[in-house]
């Protein structure tokens, strides 16, 4: 059998010579995405794939996977894709993870970013129930709750609360949790 260069193959499931294929694999120099590939390098961890150098338009150089580079599943490097991407919506963290816990637990969501953010807004970033101050960053304290906990989220059901009202509340209206909380505060001023 012969490689497509002519040269005769040794082996017996060889497809193609030596030098034909490291230049099959040989990125050196292509522009992939704002990625230029520089040379092959070492792994940054034991792995089987090839490694090779590149360098961004920004100047950011970085040890990326031939499959990374070949499938194009790295175009750019995390700084560049910061920048293209824009700055992140302020309730990104909260909203994600509660949204998230709705869809496992089949529960309506039918909110946007937007509006559960002009809630937060309405409410001046003050839990609705203890009316203590909402933070989202750096350490996030605030969860986004159902008024009634039998409805889905929607503009009309939700308020901002404190993490730790919410899960005290649970599956209890707002209503109940209020009234269970008076009846904790007569007894504990009681005794």
């Amino acid at each position: 059998m012969r490689c497509r260069c002519g040269k005769v193959l040794s082996g017996r499931y060889s497809r193609m010579c030596a030098v034909c294929y490291r230049s099959r694999n040989d990125l050196s120099g292509k522009k992939i995405g704002k990625w230029t590939v520089l040379d092959r390098c070492q792994s940054p961890k034991p792995s089987i794939h090839a490694y090779w150098k590149c360098r961004c338009e920004c100047g950011a150089e970085q040890a990326l996977a031939a499959t990374s580079l070949k499938q194009e599943t790295s175009r750019q490097c995390r700084n560049c894709y910061a920048k293209e991407r824009g700055p992140r919506h302020p309730v990104n963290i909260a909203f994600s993870h509660v949204r998230g816990n709705a869809s496992k637990r089949r529960i309506p969501f039918d909110i946007t970013k937007e509006e559960a953010y002009d809630v937060l807004q309405n409410q001046k970033f003050q839990c609705a129930l203890t009316g203590l101050p909402l933070t989202l960053r750096p350490n996030c304290n605030a969860s986004l709750d159902r008024i009634d906990s039998t409805q889905g989220y929607n503009t009309q059901n939700i308020q901002w609360v404190i993490k730790t009202i919410n899960l005290m509340k649970w599956t209890l209206s707002t209503k109940n949790f209020v009234e269970l909380c008076r009846l904790v505060v007569q007894h504990s001023d009681a005794g």
